[in-house]
């Protein structure tokens, strides 16, 4: 498991700057989700008193630029980090393709047709949401709880401390647990569908020798 994400962080880096590009745009947009969270807050507060329209014009315009910046640095963010799926989706397949061509035909006549169509498409398919889900979260993550961990601090410690802990709670320990309980059904997952395309393939192959002896 190790070996593959090793493997898969190589063939990234020549990405590296797309991806840290990413991540900052992911950044951009959770904070601009926080200024919109934390202004619309204070309108809704601050209306309560029935304050004049003058006393919000702040909050008012702080709303509005939120609002837009957190859709378009949303909308970047996905053009951004699908374009570098795709393209590191397409290196993924050339890297198969060239390690597999001097295995054949010797080296693979013990392995199921079915499934070698499995690992070609759905299986390399898949991992495109190794850069979407595991490589750019994180870095956004950590990038977004040390500023905000960092700016509690700056009013209370105590405060930031207890922030930090739920944080890593939620951001590492449920996933943690998650993965543990999830990973025996992942298993046989990949095996059933394993041996699914293997039947659908030899099915269609012999299809032929079917028909002719009915």
């Amino acid at each position: 498991m190790r070996g593959t994400a090793r493997r898969l962080l190589e063939l990234s880096i020549p990405f590296t700057g797309r991806i840290a590009f990413s991540m900052l745009l992911g950044a951009l947009t959770v904070a601009a989700g926080i200024g919109l969270l934390t202004t619309s807050a204070y309108l809704i507060a601050r209306a309560a008193l029935h304050p004049s329209i003058a006393e919000l014009q702040v909050a008012i315009v702080g709303v509005r630029f939120f609002g837009i910046t957190r859709g378009l640095f949303r909308y970047l963010e996905r053009l951004q980090t699908h374009d570098t799926a795709f393209r590191l989706l397409a290196r993924l397949r050339v890297w198969f393709y060239e390690h597999l061509e001097p295995l054949a035909p010797a080296r693979l006549m013990t392995q199921r047709s079915g499934d070698l169509l499995s690992r070609i498409v759905a299986d390399i398919e898949t991992l495109q949401h190794f850069f979407l889900r595991v490589i750019v979260p994180p870095g956004v993550a950590i990038a977004m709880v040390s500023a905000v961990t960092f700016f509690m601090s700056r009013f209370d410690i105590w405060l930031s401390v207890q922030l930090l802990f739920f944080l890593f709670f939620a951001g590492l320990a449920i996933p943690f647990l998650t993965n543990r309980m999830a990973r025996p059904f992942s298993e046989k997952e990949v095996e059933l569908r394993s041996d699914l395309n293997a039947a659908l393939v030899d099915g269609v192959q012999g299809n032929a020798d079917i028909l002719a002896f009915e």
